[in-house]
């Protein structure tokens, strides 16, 4: 699998599947055109499947007081400094986790009044750990129940880690890097732009390259973000009682 081309070496290779002119300056009015077409593949495949190089960890400090936190704020870890991410959107976070002390402990999906009538968001009731999240209305994530102690995600303590498919990287100036494989972005664009008999072979070989690209990969089971409502009575207790996943 050839990731890591350019647009501009992507453009080259639809230009050769194409059969015109490889140089730029012949193709200066049907470029944007080729971009966008190239741009569009890209993101339909995105969309359609599960990538797994795209899976990513982000970080945002728990914050003591504070109920709602927005995950494109969360820092990416670089070679042990943590740096703005700004990667990733709510809609591609599937799990979420939170630093307590020295141990990593999942939170949970999904939050309701079963939850609430033990720690009261809505009267600023808190406690540590938090044990559940869920997606809200305005585009952030809830923790439950509201932190009661603030991170540090110099010294990883008290901190929460997303893990997220990330966004796809810019892709319209020559020297941006496709998130996905060149090979497989020409040929689908040369199917798409090219009629009749032509066009069908190119179509097939997209598809001979993507179920190859792919392996053994599925289409894309989307994320069940919340399931049933936990049957188990949830009860007020010390900071030291949690919810153990099996």
């Amino acid at each position: 699998m050839a990731r890591g081309k350019t647009l501009g070496d992507v453009l080259t290779s639809l230009r050769v599947e194409l059969k015109i002119s490889t140089n730029p300056a012949h193709n200066v009015q049907a470029r944007d055109h080729q971009v966008r077409v190239l741009q569009r593949i890209q993101e339909q495949l995105y969309d359609d499947y599960t990538w797994t190089h795209l899976r990513v960890f982000r970080y945002l400090n728990a914050q003591d007081g504070q109920r709602y936190y927005d995950v494109t704020a969360a820092l990416k870890d670089v070679s042990g400094s943590l740096v703005a991410g700004n990667d990733i959107s709510i809609d591609r976070v599937f799990e979420m986790w939170v630093r307590d002390g020295t141990i990593w402990r999942k939170l949970e999906p999904g939050i309701t009044e079963q939850h609430y009538n033990a720690y009261d968001s809505d009267s600023d009731q808190r406690a540590w750990p938090p044990q559940r999240w869920q997606v809200t209305e305005g585009g952030q994530i809830e923790v439950w129940p509201i932190p009661d102690l603030t991170g540090d995600t110099v010294a990883r303590e008290n901190i929460f880690r997303f893990h997220a498919v990330r966004n796809l990287a810019p892709f319209s100036d020559d020297e941006h890097v496709a998130d996905l494989d060149d090979r497989l972005l020409a040929l689908m664009a040369a199917a798409e732009l090219l009629d009749g008999e032509i066009g069908q072979k190119k179509a097939a070989l997209a598809n001979k390259r993507l179920i190859k690209v792919r392996g053994n990969g599925q289409k894309t089971q989307r994320f069940r973000m919340f399931g049933a409502p936990d049957p188990k009575p949830v009860l007020r207790g010390p900071p030291t009682v949690y919810y153990r996943t099996p």
